[in-house]
């Protein structure tokens, strides 16, 4: 587990599932918009006119949603704690009352909707709120796995973590499509940690709206924060919440998970260096790796000439071989050292990763890294990486004279 500490507060934890709308992203510069474009597929639907309700139902839907006078979104409304289905329903049910037969209110109010799905930019309107991508990046690399749980569909909350560039490190994602129960429900927590592999008391739950605390504490996670980005108040949230937050930025790394369980007294330790070398950038490439055992003897060396590649290619290709030889060894608490400070700074959640190739290997590095009891990566100079070096070297040697 890795200790985490949220403002003053803190846990070990193995996992965290956010809430995305006023958690990650900011919650009115878009809901606003498609509120106003499903109103208006109602109110403009040829049977609504007809009826003659399109004026009423103009003038009663905003407010009925939850959006005041001045334009600002209610905490307790519909808009705010319900989803997709509860406000397609809630639209059908007032058509209902207003005197259209079931059936046809539930055709209007669903068509509707899909047709302010496709009208609606969602890219348009995002707007992350500040820290999201960075703080995801930086508990994701410091061990921790992420959740999404979010009453919006599954197919935009993926495509808002595309937008946000962290939706290759975020593979646990849930929607009301896949749950029976909406939020409070304690079941978007469980089917999560199925997912996740965890359980409730190992991880907490972060979210902006009342009903994000009461789902987490209903599921006995280890933790309940509210954050006060989204519609609620920070009086509310006090309520219910073990901890409020006024930015993700409260967020602090105390001890990552891949810093425990490092025992170099061990025989399963292993010190490993390595280096990838590419000449021309991209060009004809290689990489070197050296694992030596607790005392400093070496047990295994590779050279080997990976092609034509970028030299950042060839460190993250050095770093699998590494990781991959270390575990058919049976090694599983190791000390990475390293020259290459994108690479080093990028596993550690410091820099983004942007290149899309070298995003893969990210991916799969944190995977393999997943079947140490312990791990971590340093960076050094390359002074101190002289023998990995030349083995990488050598490789680009050897093939040039084939």
């Amino acid at each position: 587990m890795a200790i985490i500490k949220f403002n003053d507060t803190e846990v070990d934890i193995s996992g965290i599932i956010f809430d995305k709308d006023g958690t990650l992203i900011d919650f009115s510069s878009f809901w606003r918009i498609m509120l106003e474009e499903r109103i208006n597929n109602i109110i403009d639907h040829p049977y609504v006119k007809a009826k003659n309700l399109d004026c009423t139902l103009k003038e009663f839907l905003p407010s009925f949603y939850g959006l005041t006078k001045d334009f600002q979104i209610r905490p307790d409304s519909i808009l705010a704690q319900g989803g997709y289905l509860d406000g397609m329903l809630a639209a059908a049910t007032i058509l209902y009352q207003n005197g259209i037969e079931w059936n046809k209110a539930k055709d209007i109010a669903e068509n509707a909707y899909q047709l302010a799905d496709s009208k609606i930019d969602y890219a348009k309107y995002f707007k992350p709120l500040p820290y999201a991508a960075e703080i995801i990046e930086s508990l994701i690399s410091a061990g921790v796995k992420i959740g999404v749980a979010s009453m919006d569909t599954v197919e935009r909350s993926r495509y808002c973590l595309k937008l946000l560039n962290i939706d290759y490190l975020v593979p646990y994602v849930i929607g009301p499509e896949k749950v029976k129960n909406s939020k409070p429900h304690p079941e978007f927590v469980h089917v999560l940690c199925k997912e996740m592999e965890l359980l409730p008391s190992e991880i907490a739950v972060i979210g902006d709206g009342i009903n994000d605390i009461i789902m987490g504490k209903r599921a006995g996670v280890k933790l309940n924060v509210g954050i006060t980005t989204g519609t609620e108040t920070k009086e509310r949230l006090l309520r219910v919440a073990d901890v409020v937050l006024d930015s993700l930025k409260e967020i602090t790394i105390i001890k990552p998970d891949n810093s425990l369980g490092i025992d170099c007294n061990q025989d399963h330790f292993a010190l490993i260096y390595i280096d990838g070398a590419s000449q021309g950038n991209p060009g004809p490439a290689s990489i070197g790796v050296v694992i030596k055992n607790r005392i400093g003897e070496t047990l295994e060396e590779v050279s080997r000439f990976i092609g034509k590649n970028t030299n950042n290619f060839a460190e993250y290709t050095a770093l699998v071989v590494a990781l991959e030889t270390a575990l058919k060894n049976g090694y599983k608490s190791i000390d990475i050292r390293s020259d290459s400070e994108l690479v080093v700074k990028q596993i550690k959640g410091e820099y983004k990763v942007k290149q899309p190739d070298l995003k893969k290997m990210f991916i799969h590095v944190h995977k393999l890294l997943k079947n140490f009891s312990g791990w971590k990566i340093t960076h050094i100079n390359r002074e101190k990486n002289k023998r990995a070096d030349a083995l990488a070297e050598l490789a680009i040697k050897n093939r040039a004279a084939l």
